[in-house]
């Protein structure tokens, strides 16, 4: 068996028509998604200029697919390596939607308690009875991993009656576990756990129309909330969740198009000629998509475009079929002493491997780590903590409830017992003279616990 063909001819030659079909199909997906004005049955709200960050993205997407298409790809090393840049500027893009996405649910915490007409609709509340119930709901489906989930979303719901001594004792002790293992996994929950409070620092003026929704909600008196300032401050909130949604799924096809252009980049200098001409005969659902977006207005596909996408998407599944195969006799026959006439080669497949994976946004290094020591975890808490601590010396008790439920709902499971997760739960609706507080609280755990079981 002739490995050195498989590694260097068969696999770069169905990765390379694979990115190619597939890139030109996703761009053309992408442009009948995003061209014009929002039709009734569209998911997207709001159009392409309405938001200019992720226009911008689009824009430059668009003339690397127009370089990339042309029959003629010359220089394609450095055109991967500018397209490789492009692809983290995306991956940094939608990392600060998210902790936009994070910073907004902390006023979504809020306005899911201050409803005004409804508080004196309650008087009562039965704090065993309802605590049963929310215990039945966390255990009843028995699978371990759907359980952690509900008692994740049972602390992030729950009426935070805590003090900060505690709260930042159970931190610790999450921090602590990683004594002596990888600190990019330490770094990493890190992260999550700044997003998730609001705390984690990004440009403001990646998304100027953000920061003023933002700036927005801190205007809001949630402790003095009257019918029309909660009806206002509803608004708002759903308005950018829908923003929030179309960009996050924006900068994910966008990031998935970028992929497949490296893949294909990648691959170009190692395919065969007949290989390349596949670029010949997409061009025609290329061009039709890169028009669409130029004038901004979506056609129907025309009759060209459509053949060539019913002939490409004929191609794909037997290529994927084809890669498998070739991937399984390599992996039988290699025994790790085989000696390769291009060696870099598996840098390349390597690189296509990721970027094909499930995970759009995935790393394409690996990170660079070491076994942490009790002295390096005990700093990276304290600098975390002194962090959290100036912000939460900032906020009403309104403010600082729902920072430290989302820290808190972030957190791998800290129970040890069914009995703890009783008792937190029981402790929490004790605590809480709020009826309405509880009665919401309870709603959304049981809304949630029962949306994630079906």
């Amino acid at each position: 068996m002739d490995l050195n063909r498989f590694l260097e001819e068969d696999v770069p030659d169905c990765y390379f028509s694979m990115a190619v079909i597939q890139a030109s199909i996703n761009h053309y997906l992408l442009y009948e998604a995003w061209a014009g004005e929002p039709e009734s049955e569209d998911v997207r709200t709001h159009r392409l200029e309405d938001l200019p960050a992720a226009k911008s993205i689009v824009d430059r997407l668009n003339v690397f697919m127009d370089e990339s298409y042309r029959d003629n790809l010359t220089d394609t090393s450095e055109r991967k390596e500018a397209v490789l840049k492009f692809r983290e500027e995306i991956k940094q893009t939608a990392m600060a939607v998210a902790t936009y996405t994070d910073e907004f649910r902390l006023y979504e915490y809020l306005i899911n308690r201050v409803k005004p007409d409804e508080k004196t609709e309650f008087k009562s509340f039965n704090n065993d009875a309802m605590a049963r119930d929310v215990l039945t709901a966390i255990f009843k489906s028995g699978d371990n991993a759907v359980i952690n989930e509900n008692i994740k979303t049972c602390v992030s719901n729950l009426p935070l009656r805590m003090t900060k001594n505690k709260f930042f004792d159970i931190i610790e002790g999450l921090f602590n576990r990683y004594i002596d293992t990888d600190s990019s996994s330490l770094d990493r929950e890190i992260y999550m756990l700044r997003s998730s409070a609001g705390i984690y620092e990004r440009r403001s003026d990646m998304f100027p129309e953000l920061e003023k929704r933002l700036l927005s909600f801190r205007d809001f008196n949630f402790a003095e909330m009257n019918d029309n300032s909660y009806n206002e401050a509803m608004e708002l909130l759903k308005d950018t969740v829908s923003v929030l949604t179309d960009i996050s799924e924006l900068l994910q096809v966008c990031e998935q198009v970028v992929n497949l252009l490296t893949v294909m980049l990648a691959m170009y200098s190692k395919v065969t000629p007949e290989f390349r001409k596949d670029i010949v005969g997409l061009r025609v659902l290329t061009d039709e998509a890169l028009d669409g977006f130029k004038n901004n207005c979506k056609e129907p596909m025309s009759p060209e475009a459509l053949g060539c996408f019913e002939a490409m998407e004929g191609k794909f599944e037997p290529l994927v079929e084809k890669l498998s195969r070739i991937q399984a006799k390599v992996a039988t026959a290699y025994k790790g002493n085989l000696e390769l006439t291009a060696p870099d080669i598996l840098e390349d497949l390597d690189l296509c491997e990721r970027l094909l994976s499930g995970s759009v946004f995935a790393d394409l290094k690996d990170e660079e780590s070491h076994e942490l020591t009790s002295s390096e975890v005990k700093e990276k808490f304290n600098v975390f903590r002194d962090e959290l601590s100036a912000k939460l010396s900032e906020d009403d008790r309104y403010m600082l409830r729902a920072r430290m439920s989302a820290v808190l709902g972030q957190l791998p499971v800290f129970f040890d017992s069914r009995t703890e997760v009783m008792n937190y739960v029981r402790e929490s609706l004790d605590g809480c003279r709020d009826v309405y507080e509880k009665m919401v609280s309870v709603r959304l755990i049981m809304d949630t616990i029962n949306h994630i079981d079906k």
